[in-house]
C-alpha cells in the first residue's frame, strides 16, 4: 500500500490518508480481505503521530470500507455494488 501525504496541504492528514486508502480500494489496488498495516507501522512510514492514522482508519471503518475483528488488524471489507437484475 502506497500512501503519500503533504504536511503543507490544507487538507487534514487523516483525510488525505482515508481518501487515498478509499481510492486504492475502489480501483482494486487493495483487495477485499487484505490486511492493512498496523496503525503504528503506517504512522512510522509516514512520519506522523499514530493517532492520526487511527482516526483515518476509524473514518474508513465508519464508512464500512474496513472491518476489525476484536484484537486483530483491520481488513478491507467487500464493496457492495448494486447490479441490475432482469
Amino acid at each position: 500500500m502506497e500512501i503519500r501525504i503533504s504536511k503543507e496541504s490544507p487538507v487534514p492528514l487523516r483525510q488525505q490518508i482515508a481518501a487515498q486508502i478509499e481510492y486504492q480500494i475502489a480501483v482494486g489496488k487493495i483487495k477485499p480481505g487484505e490486511l492493512l498495516p498496523s496503525v503504528r507501522t503506517l504512522a512510522r512510514q509516514l512520519g506522523i503521530h499514530h493517532n492520526t492514522v487511527s482516526q483515518a482508519y476509524q473514518d474508513l471503518t465508519f464508512l464500512q470500507l474496513l472491518s476489525r475483528k476484536h484484537g486483530s488488524r483491520l481488513v478491507v471489507g467487500g464493496i457492495i455494488c448494486a447490479s441490475p437484475t432482469a
